[in-house]
Protein backbone atom coordinates (compact mmCIF):
# COMPACT_ATOMS: atom_id res chain seq x y z
CA UNK A 1 0.00 0.00 0.00
CA UNK A 2 1.05 3.51 -0.45
CA UNK A 3 0.51 6.32 1.42
CA UNK A 4 0.46 9.92 0.20
CA UNK A 5 0.91 10.55 4.41
CA UNK A 6 4.19 8.56 4.06
CA UNK A 7 5.42 11.70 1.90
CA UNK A 8 6.30 15.22 3.41
CA UNK A 9 8.33 18.60 2.66
CA UNK A 10 10.77 19.57 5.47
CA UNK A 11 13.47 22.00 5.98
CA UNK A 12 16.94 21.72 4.44
CA UNK A 13 19.42 22.10 7.80
CA UNK A 14 22.14 22.61 5.83
CA UNK A 15 21.22 25.07 2.29
CA UNK A 16 19.22 27.98 3.52
CA UNK A 17 15.89 28.99 2.25
CA UNK A 18 15.57 25.05 0.61
CA UNK A 19 13.41 22.69 1.11
CA UNK A 20 13.32 18.44 0.99
CA UNK A 21 10.99 15.85 -0.25
CA UNK A 22 10.98 12.61 1.89
CA UNK A 23 9.72 9.53 1.11
CA UNK A 24 9.04 7.25 3.93
CA UNK A 25 8.30 3.35 4.41
CA UNK A 26 6.28 2.85 8.00
CA UNK A 27 6.51 -0.63 9.07
CA UNK A 28 4.53 -2.36 11.96
CA UNK A 29 6.97 -5.02 13.55
CA UNK A 30 4.24 -6.69 15.72
CA UNK A 31 2.28 -7.11 12.57
CA UNK A 32 4.40 -6.79 10.00
CA UNK A 33 1.63 -4.41 8.18
CA UNK A 34 3.83 -2.00 6.23
CA UNK A 35 2.95 1.29 3.37
CA UNK A 36 5.46 2.65 1.06
CA UNK A 37 6.13 5.97 -0.46
CA UNK A 38 5.64 7.14 -4.21
CA UNK A 39 5.43 10.63 -6.51
CA UNK A 40 5.27 10.67 -10.03
CA UNK A 41 5.10 13.57 -12.64
CA UNK A 42 1.77 13.31 -13.72
CA UNK A 43 1.99 13.02 -17.67
CA UNK A 44 4.20 11.24 -19.85
CA UNK A 45 6.40 13.83 -21.60
CA UNK A 46 10.38 13.07 -21.05
CA UNK A 47 11.95 10.99 -23.82
CA UNK A 48 15.32 11.26 -24.88
CA UNK A 49 17.94 13.64 -22.66
CA UNK A 50 19.43 13.57 -19.32
CA UNK A 51 17.49 13.23 -16.24
CA UNK A 52 19.22 13.92 -12.79
CA UNK A 53 18.47 14.06 -9.33
CA UNK A 54 20.00 14.78 -5.61
CA UNK A 55 18.82 11.92 -3.86
CA UNK A 56 19.19 11.08 0.07
CA UNK A 57 19.56 7.68 1.00
CA UNK A 58 19.41 5.46 4.16
CA UNK A 59 21.05 1.99 5.32
CA UNK A 60 17.87 2.24 8.07
CA UNK A 61 16.66 -1.25 6.11
CA UNK A 62 20.18 -2.97 6.33
CA UNK A 63 20.15 -2.79 10.34
CA UNK A 64 16.23 -4.91 9.72
CA UNK A 65 16.99 -7.03 6.84
CA UNK A 66 13.80 -5.10 5.39
CA UNK A 67 13.85 -5.32 1.54
CA UNK A 68 13.23 -1.59 0.92
CA UNK A 69 13.84 0.11 -2.69
CA UNK A 70 14.95 3.16 -2.76
CA UNK A 71 14.67 4.60 -6.88
CA UNK A 72 14.70 7.24 -8.78
CA UNK A 73 12.97 6.01 -12.07
CA UNK A 74 11.63 7.14 -15.36
CA UNK A 75 8.77 4.78 -16.77
CA UNK A 76 5.98 4.76 -19.42
CA UNK A 77 2.61 3.26 -18.83
CA UNK A 78 3.05 -0.15 -16.73
CA UNK A 79 0.64 -1.93 -19.24
CA UNK A 80 3.01 -2.11 -22.31
CA UNK A 81 5.66 -3.95 -19.80
CA UNK A 82 5.03 -7.00 -22.24
CA UNK A 83 5.59 -4.98 -25.11
CA UNK A 84 9.09 -4.67 -26.41
CA UNK A 85 8.24 -2.15 -29.25
CA UNK A 86 6.89 0.58 -26.85
CA UNK A 87 8.33 -0.25 -23.32
CA UNK A 88 10.61 1.85 -21.29
CA UNK A 89 12.16 1.82 -18.51
CA UNK A 90 15.35 3.12 -16.53
CA UNK A 91 16.38 2.81 -12.50
CA UNK A 92 18.33 3.85 -9.85
CA UNK A 93 17.29 1.07 -7.37
CA UNK A 94 19.04 1.32 -3.93
CA UNK A 95 18.78 -1.90 -1.54
CA UNK A 96 20.65 -1.59 1.47
CA UNK A 97 19.41 -4.82 2.00
CA UNK A 98 19.56 -6.76 -1.06
CA UNK A 99 17.06 -9.23 -1.76
CA UNK A 100 17.50 -9.53 -5.83
CA UNK A 101 20.04 -12.33 -5.91
CA UNK A 102 23.64 -10.53 -6.44
CA UNK A 103 24.29 -10.80 -2.89
CA UNK A 104 22.48 -11.39 0.29
CA UNK A 105 19.92 -9.42 2.65
CA UNK A 106 23.90 -7.97 4.30
CA UNK A 107 24.57 -6.71 1.26
CA UNK A 108 24.16 -3.30 -0.28
CA UNK A 109 23.64 -3.06 -3.81
CA UNK A 110 22.60 -0.04 -6.23
CA UNK A 111 20.85 -1.66 -9.45
CA UNK A 112 21.06 0.48 -12.34
CA UNK A 113 18.73 -0.67 -15.06
CA UNK A 114 17.49 -0.13 -18.30
CA UNK A 115 14.63 -2.46 -20.11
CA UNK A 116 13.31 -3.92 -23.03
CA UNK A 117 9.97 -5.84 -21.60
CA UNK A 118 9.52 -7.80 -19.01
CA UNK A 119 7.12 -10.88 -18.63
CA UNK A 120 5.84 -11.34 -15.35
CA UNK A 121 3.68 -14.76 -15.13
CA UNK A 122 6.37 -17.05 -15.30
CA UNK A 123 8.84 -14.09 -14.75
CA UNK A 124 11.07 -13.19 -17.81
CA UNK A 125 13.16 -10.11 -18.14
CA UNK A 126 14.52 -8.76 -20.62
CA UNK A 127 16.67 -5.54 -19.49
CA UNK A 128 20.37 -5.09 -18.83
CA UNK A 129 21.62 -4.07 -15.54
CA UNK A 130 24.49 -2.30 -13.42
CA UNK A 131 24.94 -3.65 -9.76
CA UNK A 132 27.71 -2.37 -7.81
CA UNK A 133 27.94 -3.09 -4.04
CA UNK A 134 28.45 -1.18 -1.17
CA UNK A 135 26.89 1.37 0.72
CA UNK A 136 25.25 4.25 -0.69
CA UNK A 137 23.86 6.00 2.75
CA UNK A 138 23.93 9.71 2.06
CA UNK A 139 23.59 12.29 -0.70
CA UNK A 140 24.11 11.43 -4.14
CA UNK A 141 23.60 13.16 -7.22
CA UNK A 142 22.42 10.37 -9.73
CA UNK A 143 22.79 11.34 -13.68
CA UNK A 144 21.41 9.20 -16.69
CA UNK A 145 21.55 10.01 -20.44
CA UNK A 146 19.63 8.36 -23.50
CA UNK A 147 20.54 10.42 -26.29
CA UNK A 148 22.71 9.05 -29.30
CA UNK A 149 20.30 6.37 -30.19
CA UNK A 150 21.61 3.50 -28.41
CA UNK A 151 23.33 4.13 -25.65
CA UNK A 152 22.38 4.30 -21.55
CA UNK A 153 24.81 5.76 -19.48
CA UNK A 154 24.73 5.94 -15.62
CA UNK A 155 26.30 8.26 -13.45
CA UNK A 156 27.12 8.41 -9.41
CA UNK A 157 28.48 11.48 -7.81
CA UNK A 158 30.13 12.73 -11.74
CA UNK A 159 31.49 9.03 -12.03
CA UNK A 160 30.41 6.96 -15.07
CA UNK A 161 29.38 3.73 -13.64
CA UNK A 162 29.13 2.14 -16.83
CA UNK A 163 26.50 2.23 -20.44
CA UNK A 164 24.37 -0.31 -21.68
CA UNK A 165 22.92 -0.53 -24.88
CA UNK A 166 21.12 -4.03 -25.15
CA UNK A 167 19.69 -6.93 -22.90
CA UNK A 168 22.30 -9.36 -20.97
CA UNK A 169 20.97 -12.54 -22.02
CA UNK A 170 19.49 -13.25 -18.45
CA UNK A 171 16.69 -14.18 -19.68
CA UNK A 172 14.48 -17.54 -21.20
CA UNK A 173 15.38 -16.88 -24.45
CA UNK A 174 19.19 -16.11 -23.86
CA UNK A 175 18.93 -13.00 -25.84
CA UNK A 176 21.87 -10.73 -26.14
CA UNK A 177 20.04 -8.30 -28.69
CA UNK A 178 16.93 -6.52 -27.78
CA UNK A 179 17.68 -2.54 -27.60
CA UNK A 180 17.06 -1.35 -24.00
CA UNK A 181 17.48 2.24 -25.18
CA UNK A 182 13.98 4.23 -24.56
CA UNK A 183 11.59 3.50 -26.97
CA UNK A 184 8.58 5.85 -25.95
CA UNK A 185 7.71 8.54 -23.29
CA UNK A 186 7.97 8.01 -19.59
CA UNK A 187 6.88 9.86 -16.97
CA UNK A 188 9.80 10.70 -13.74
CA UNK A 189 9.30 9.51 -10.10
CA UNK A 190 10.75 8.78 -7.04
CA UNK A 191 9.45 5.54 -4.66
CA UNK A 192 10.46 3.93 -1.30
CA UNK A 193 8.60 0.65 -0.94
CA UNK A 194 9.62 -2.77 0.60
CA UNK A 195 10.04 -5.65 -2.13
CA UNK A 196 8.65 -8.62 -0.17
CA UNK A 197 8.27 -12.26 -1.80
CA UNK A 198 8.83 -15.89 -1.64
CA UNK A 199 12.16 -15.08 -1.40
CA UNK A 200 11.65 -12.53 1.73
CA UNK A 201 11.97 -9.11 2.30
CA UNK A 202 10.52 -8.43 5.88
CA UNK A 203 12.79 -8.69 8.68
CA UNK A 204 12.05 -10.61 11.28
CA UNK A 205 12.68 -7.83 14.36
CA UNK A 206 8.87 -6.86 16.05
CA UNK A 207 9.77 -2.77 16.80
CA UNK A 208 8.61 -0.42 14.66
CA UNK A 209 10.57 1.35 11.76
CA UNK A 210 10.71 3.83 9.48
CA UNK A 211 12.72 4.27 6.95
CA UNK A 212 13.29 7.39 4.84
CA UNK A 213 14.77 8.81 1.44
CA UNK A 214 14.75 12.47 0.69
CA UNK A 215 15.10 14.71 -2.89
CA UNK A 216 16.21 17.57 -2.75
CA UNK A 217 15.74 18.67 -6.97
CA UNK A 218 15.34 16.52 -9.91
CA UNK A 219 16.34 17.70 -13.70
CA UNK A 220 15.62 16.43 -17.05
CA UNK A 221 17.21 18.32 -20.06
CA UNK A 222 15.42 17.15 -23.60
CA UNK A 223 17.44 15.83 -26.28
CA UNK A 224 20.56 16.76 -24.49
CA UNK A 225 23.64 14.48 -23.08
CA UNK A 226 24.93 16.19 -20.61
CA UNK A 227 27.95 15.46 -18.00
CA UNK A 228 27.71 15.68 -14.72
CA UNK A 229 29.91 18.97 -14.37
CA UNK A 230 27.06 20.59 -16.61
CA UNK A 231 24.32 19.20 -14.64
CA UNK A 232 26.23 20.67 -11.36
CA UNK A 233 26.75 24.18 -13.56
CA UNK A 234 23.16 24.67 -13.82
CA UNK A 235 22.03 23.45 -10.47
CA UNK A 236 24.32 26.43 -8.83
CA UNK A 237 23.03 28.83 -11.26
CA UNK A 238 19.36 28.07 -10.49
CA UNK A 239 20.33 28.36 -6.63
CA UNK A 240 21.90 31.34 -7.15
CA UNK A 241 18.98 33.01 -8.93
CA UNK A 242 16.21 31.54 -6.70
CA UNK A 243 15.04 29.40 -9.05
CA UNK A 244 12.52 27.10 -8.08
CA UNK A 245 10.89 25.86 -11.80
CA UNK A 246 11.86 25.41 -15.16
CA UNK A 247 9.39 23.81 -17.76
CA UNK A 248 9.72 22.44 -20.83
CA UNK A 249 9.04 25.52 -22.43
CA UNK A 250 11.58 27.32 -21.08
CA UNK A 251 9.48 29.21 -18.70
CA UNK A 252 10.97 30.15 -15.31
CA UNK A 253 9.12 30.49 -11.46
CA UNK A 254 10.39 31.92 -9.22
CA UNK A 255 9.47 32.39 -5.48
CA UNK A 256 9.85 35.91 -4.07
CA UNK A 257 8.49 36.53 -0.65
CA UNK A 258 7.19 39.92 0.07
CA UNK A 259 6.11 40.57 3.54
CA UNK A 260 4.41 37.39 4.89
CA UNK A 261 2.48 36.49 1.09
CA UNK A 262 4.38 34.12 -1.40
CA UNK A 263 3.75 35.28 -4.96
CA UNK A 264 5.27 33.44 -7.90
CA UNK A 265 6.85 35.21 -11.13
CA UNK A 266 6.65 34.08 -14.38
CA UNK A 267 9.43 35.36 -16.82
CA UNK A 268 9.41 35.37 -20.57
CA UNK A 269 13.57 35.69 -20.66
CA UNK A 270 14.36 32.27 -22.35
CA UNK A 271 17.13 31.39 -24.29
CA UNK A 272 18.02 28.16 -26.24
CA UNK A 273 20.57 26.53 -26.06
CA UNK A 274 22.41 27.58 -22.47
CA UNK A 275 24.75 25.96 -22.75
CA UNK A 276 25.82 26.73 -25.78
CA UNK A 277 28.73 25.31 -27.01
CA UNK A 278 28.73 27.07 -30.50
CA UNK A 279 28.62 31.08 -28.76
CA UNK A 280 25.53 31.51 -30.44
CA UNK A 281 22.12 31.87 -28.17
CA UNK A 282 18.86 31.90 -29.20
CA UNK A 283 15.75 34.19 -27.82
CA UNK A 284 12.70 32.61 -27.65
CA UNK A 285 11.27 36.58 -28.07
CA UNK A 286 13.06 39.61 -29.99
CA UNK A 287 14.25 42.14 -27.14
CA UNK A 288 14.61 45.80 -27.69
CA UNK A 289 17.52 46.40 -25.67
CA UNK A 290 20.11 44.55 -23.64
CA UNK A 291 23.81 44.03 -23.30
CA UNK A 292 26.01 41.14 -22.55
CA UNK A 293 29.01 41.64 -19.98
CA UNK A 294 32.02 39.42 -19.17
CA UNK A 295 33.01 38.28 -15.78
CA UNK A 296 34.88 41.56 -15.41
CA UNK A 297 32.01 43.50 -15.87
CA UNK A 298 33.07 44.65 -19.71
CA UNK A 299 30.59 45.03 -22.35
CA UNK A 300 31.32 42.22 -25.06
CA UNK A 301 27.96 42.46 -27.02
CA UNK A 302 24.59 44.42 -27.19
CA UNK A 303 20.99 43.62 -28.32
CA UNK A 304 18.67 45.48 -29.85
CA UNK A 305 15.29 44.80 -31.70
CA UNK A 306 17.22 40.92 -32.03
CA UNK A 307 16.35 37.76 -31.25
CA UNK A 308 20.30 35.87 -31.35
CA UNK A 309 23.37 36.73 -28.61
CA UNK A 310 27.00 36.31 -30.86
CA UNK A 311 29.16 35.03 -28.57
CA UNK A 312 31.24 33.15 -31.08
CA UNK A 313 34.28 35.16 -30.62
CA UNK A 314 34.62 35.08 -26.91
CA UNK A 315 36.29 32.21 -24.77
CA UNK A 316 34.15 29.16 -23.49
CA UNK A 317 33.19 30.88 -19.80
CA UNK A 318 30.33 32.34 -18.14
CA UNK A 319 28.55 35.71 -19.01
CA UNK A 320 25.52 38.01 -18.12
CA UNK A 321 22.93 38.79 -20.32
CA UNK A 322 21.41 41.99 -18.36
CA UNK A 323 18.03 43.42 -19.61
CA UNK A 324 15.88 46.53 -17.93
CA UNK A 325 14.50 43.66 -15.49
CA UNK A 326 16.36 40.82 -15.03
CA UNK A 327 19.76 39.54 -15.36
CA UNK A 328 20.61 35.95 -17.36
CA UNK A 329 23.42 33.83 -17.21
CA UNK A 330 24.95 32.65 -20.39
CA UNK A 331 27.24 29.47 -20.59
CA UNK A 332 29.56 29.08 -23.31
CA UNK A 333 31.64 25.59 -23.48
Amino acid sequence: MYSKNNITIETDATIANNKLVTLSTVFTGATKAYSNSRIETGDMTYFEGTYAARVFFTDNPNTYKDGNIQTFYTITDYTLHENAAKYSEIDFEYMASDYWGTGTSSDKVMYMTSWNHVIEDPWDAYKAYLHPKGTMAGWHTLVVTAADKKNVKFYIDGVLKGQISVTDGDNTQNNKTLSVYPRTNMQVAFANWIYNDSNGGLGSSTANRTSTMKVDWVMYYKDQDLTPTQVNTYVTDYRTRGLRRRNLAGQEYYETVTGLEEVEINTELVVIPNPSTSGVFNLKNSLANAVVYNPQGEIVATVENASIIDLSKQTAGVYFLKTETQTLKLIKY
